[in-house]
């Protein structure tokens, strides 16, 4: 099969900015397309941009969760101290409550209440003299 080339001239695409000899397209220049709409940067200067990015919003969150961290300790602290100072105060109750049940034994003991309660209540009488028996 044979093909024939068309009668119109080639045009090229308008990123082509190439030019060979008098028989190639000539492009004219688009009004407003002679300057990109935002600056080129180098593409160093836009990697240390990101990274600088990333190092800030790294510390951000650094700083944040540490802030996060501090609250949560500050609630624990709080918490333990309300329940050592509790513990502290029942303790205190439950040695006043030991002293005084220790000085009713020691009053409960005593010889002179248990006599009372014998002769009293229970008709008993203290031995005059002492009883011996053998066998």
């Amino acid at each position: 099969m044979v093909t024939r080339k068309s009668s119109r001239p080639m045009e090229w695409p308008s990123h082509h900015p190439y030019s060979y000899g008098s028989a190639a397209v000539q492009e004219e220049p688009v009004p407003g397309h002679d300057r990109p709409s935002r600056p080129v940067r180098p593409k160093k200067a836009v990697k240390e941009q990101n990274i600088v990015l990333r190092r800030v919003a790294f510390l951000v969150c650094l700083v944040l969760s540490l802030v996060f961290v501090n609250i949560a300790l500050s609630a624990l602290y709080y918490t333990r101290s309300q329940a050592l100072v509790q513990l502290k105060s029942e303790e205190a109750k439950c040695l006043d409550e030991n002293e005084t049940l220790k000085i009713d034994v020691e009053r409960l003991r005593s010889p002179e209440r248990i006599t009372s309660i014998a002769e009293k209540k229970l008709g008993m009488q203290t031995a005059r003299s002492n009883i011996y028996v053998r066998e």
